[in-house]
């Protein structure tokens, strides 16, 4: 609160912002719009290049086995909530397949 008033933010939009924040990948499903497009556009940066071999590296994973993993969680209605982040998801997935695949 205190960094969007410092900033003069509008202040119809702080208590969204704030009650996004406050619950951020903990909630089961979510409140309002603006939060599924917020939590679907931050999982979907494990899908996105920096993101996915980043998370590789931190896991010791492979990408096989990470991108079998995010198939199966993108298709999870609980995971994604937003049917155009699932197809994000699933273009960058396949375009990450054949990143490693090459």
């Amino acid at each position: 609160r205190e960094i969007l008033e410092q900033i003069d933010y509008p202040t119809q939009f702080i208590e969204t912002i704030l009650d996004i924040i406050s619950e951020h990948d903990t909630r089961n499903g979510y409140r309002t719009k603006e939060e599924a497009v917020m939590r679907d556009a931050d999982k979907l940066w494990r899908v996105s290049k920096i993101g996915f071999y980043d998370d590789i590296r931190q896991s010791n994973d492979t990408a096989e086995n990470y991108h079998n993993q995010l198939a199966s969680k993108i298709r999870d209605p609980n995971f994604l909530f937003l049917e155009s982040s699932r197809r994000i998801a699933e273009v960058e997935l396949s375009v990450r397949h054949q990143e490693f695949s090459a």
